[in-house]
């Protein structure tokens, strides 16, 4: 049950699901720079460390080691966001954000909810991004809460 709970987790910190793009404020003077994002199109190498971090009662129950190596396709989303897999980062500068996510996931009778925040970094030849996941967990025996973070470097 762990090892699936693990997969889906994972999946959903990264991956997440479809999300919808907020409404944009229009061009502000002060705002940086824009960058071509057509620099970012095409097949990215990921490599990607963190942990998730299970607690009961306010003490620690089990973490675990998140690292993984794995591919991703970017596209462009309209002419200032970029798609990265399922999710949707608006540009802005050098800096990326993605909408915050509601997460809630049922597995061989383990339910979680909670909130998965992803943001980064764009470089020349490289992008960081940063997901944190909080929320709770419950099973039929027990619930508590969750806290996962990763980093997540994509080079071409």
């Amino acid at each position: 049950m762990k090892k699936y709970f693990l997969i889906a987790i994972i999946g959903l910190l990264f991956v997440g699901t479809t999300l919808t793009t907020s409404c944009k404020k229009d061009e502000e003077t002060d705002s940086k720079p824009a960058i071509d994002i057509n620099q970012y199109v095409g097949k990215w190498n990921v490599k990607q460390v963190g942990s998730l971090t299970f607690s009961q009662n306010g003490s620690e129950i089990g973490t675990y080691p998140i690292d993984t190596t794995f591919t991703v396709t970017i596209e462009k989303s309209g002419d200032k966001d970029l798609k990265i897999e399922d999710k949707i980062y608006h540009v802005d500068g050098e800096k990326i954000t993605a909408d915050p996510e509601n997460i809630t996931e049922t597995e061989s009778g383990l339910s979680i909810v909670a909130v998965g925040e992803s943001s980064g970094t764009l470089g020349s030849n490289t992008i960081t991004i940063h997901d944190k996941i909080t929320g709770s967990w419950t099973s039929s025996v027990a619930n508590g809460t969750l806290l996962g973070t990763t980093t997540s470097t994509l080079t071409k």
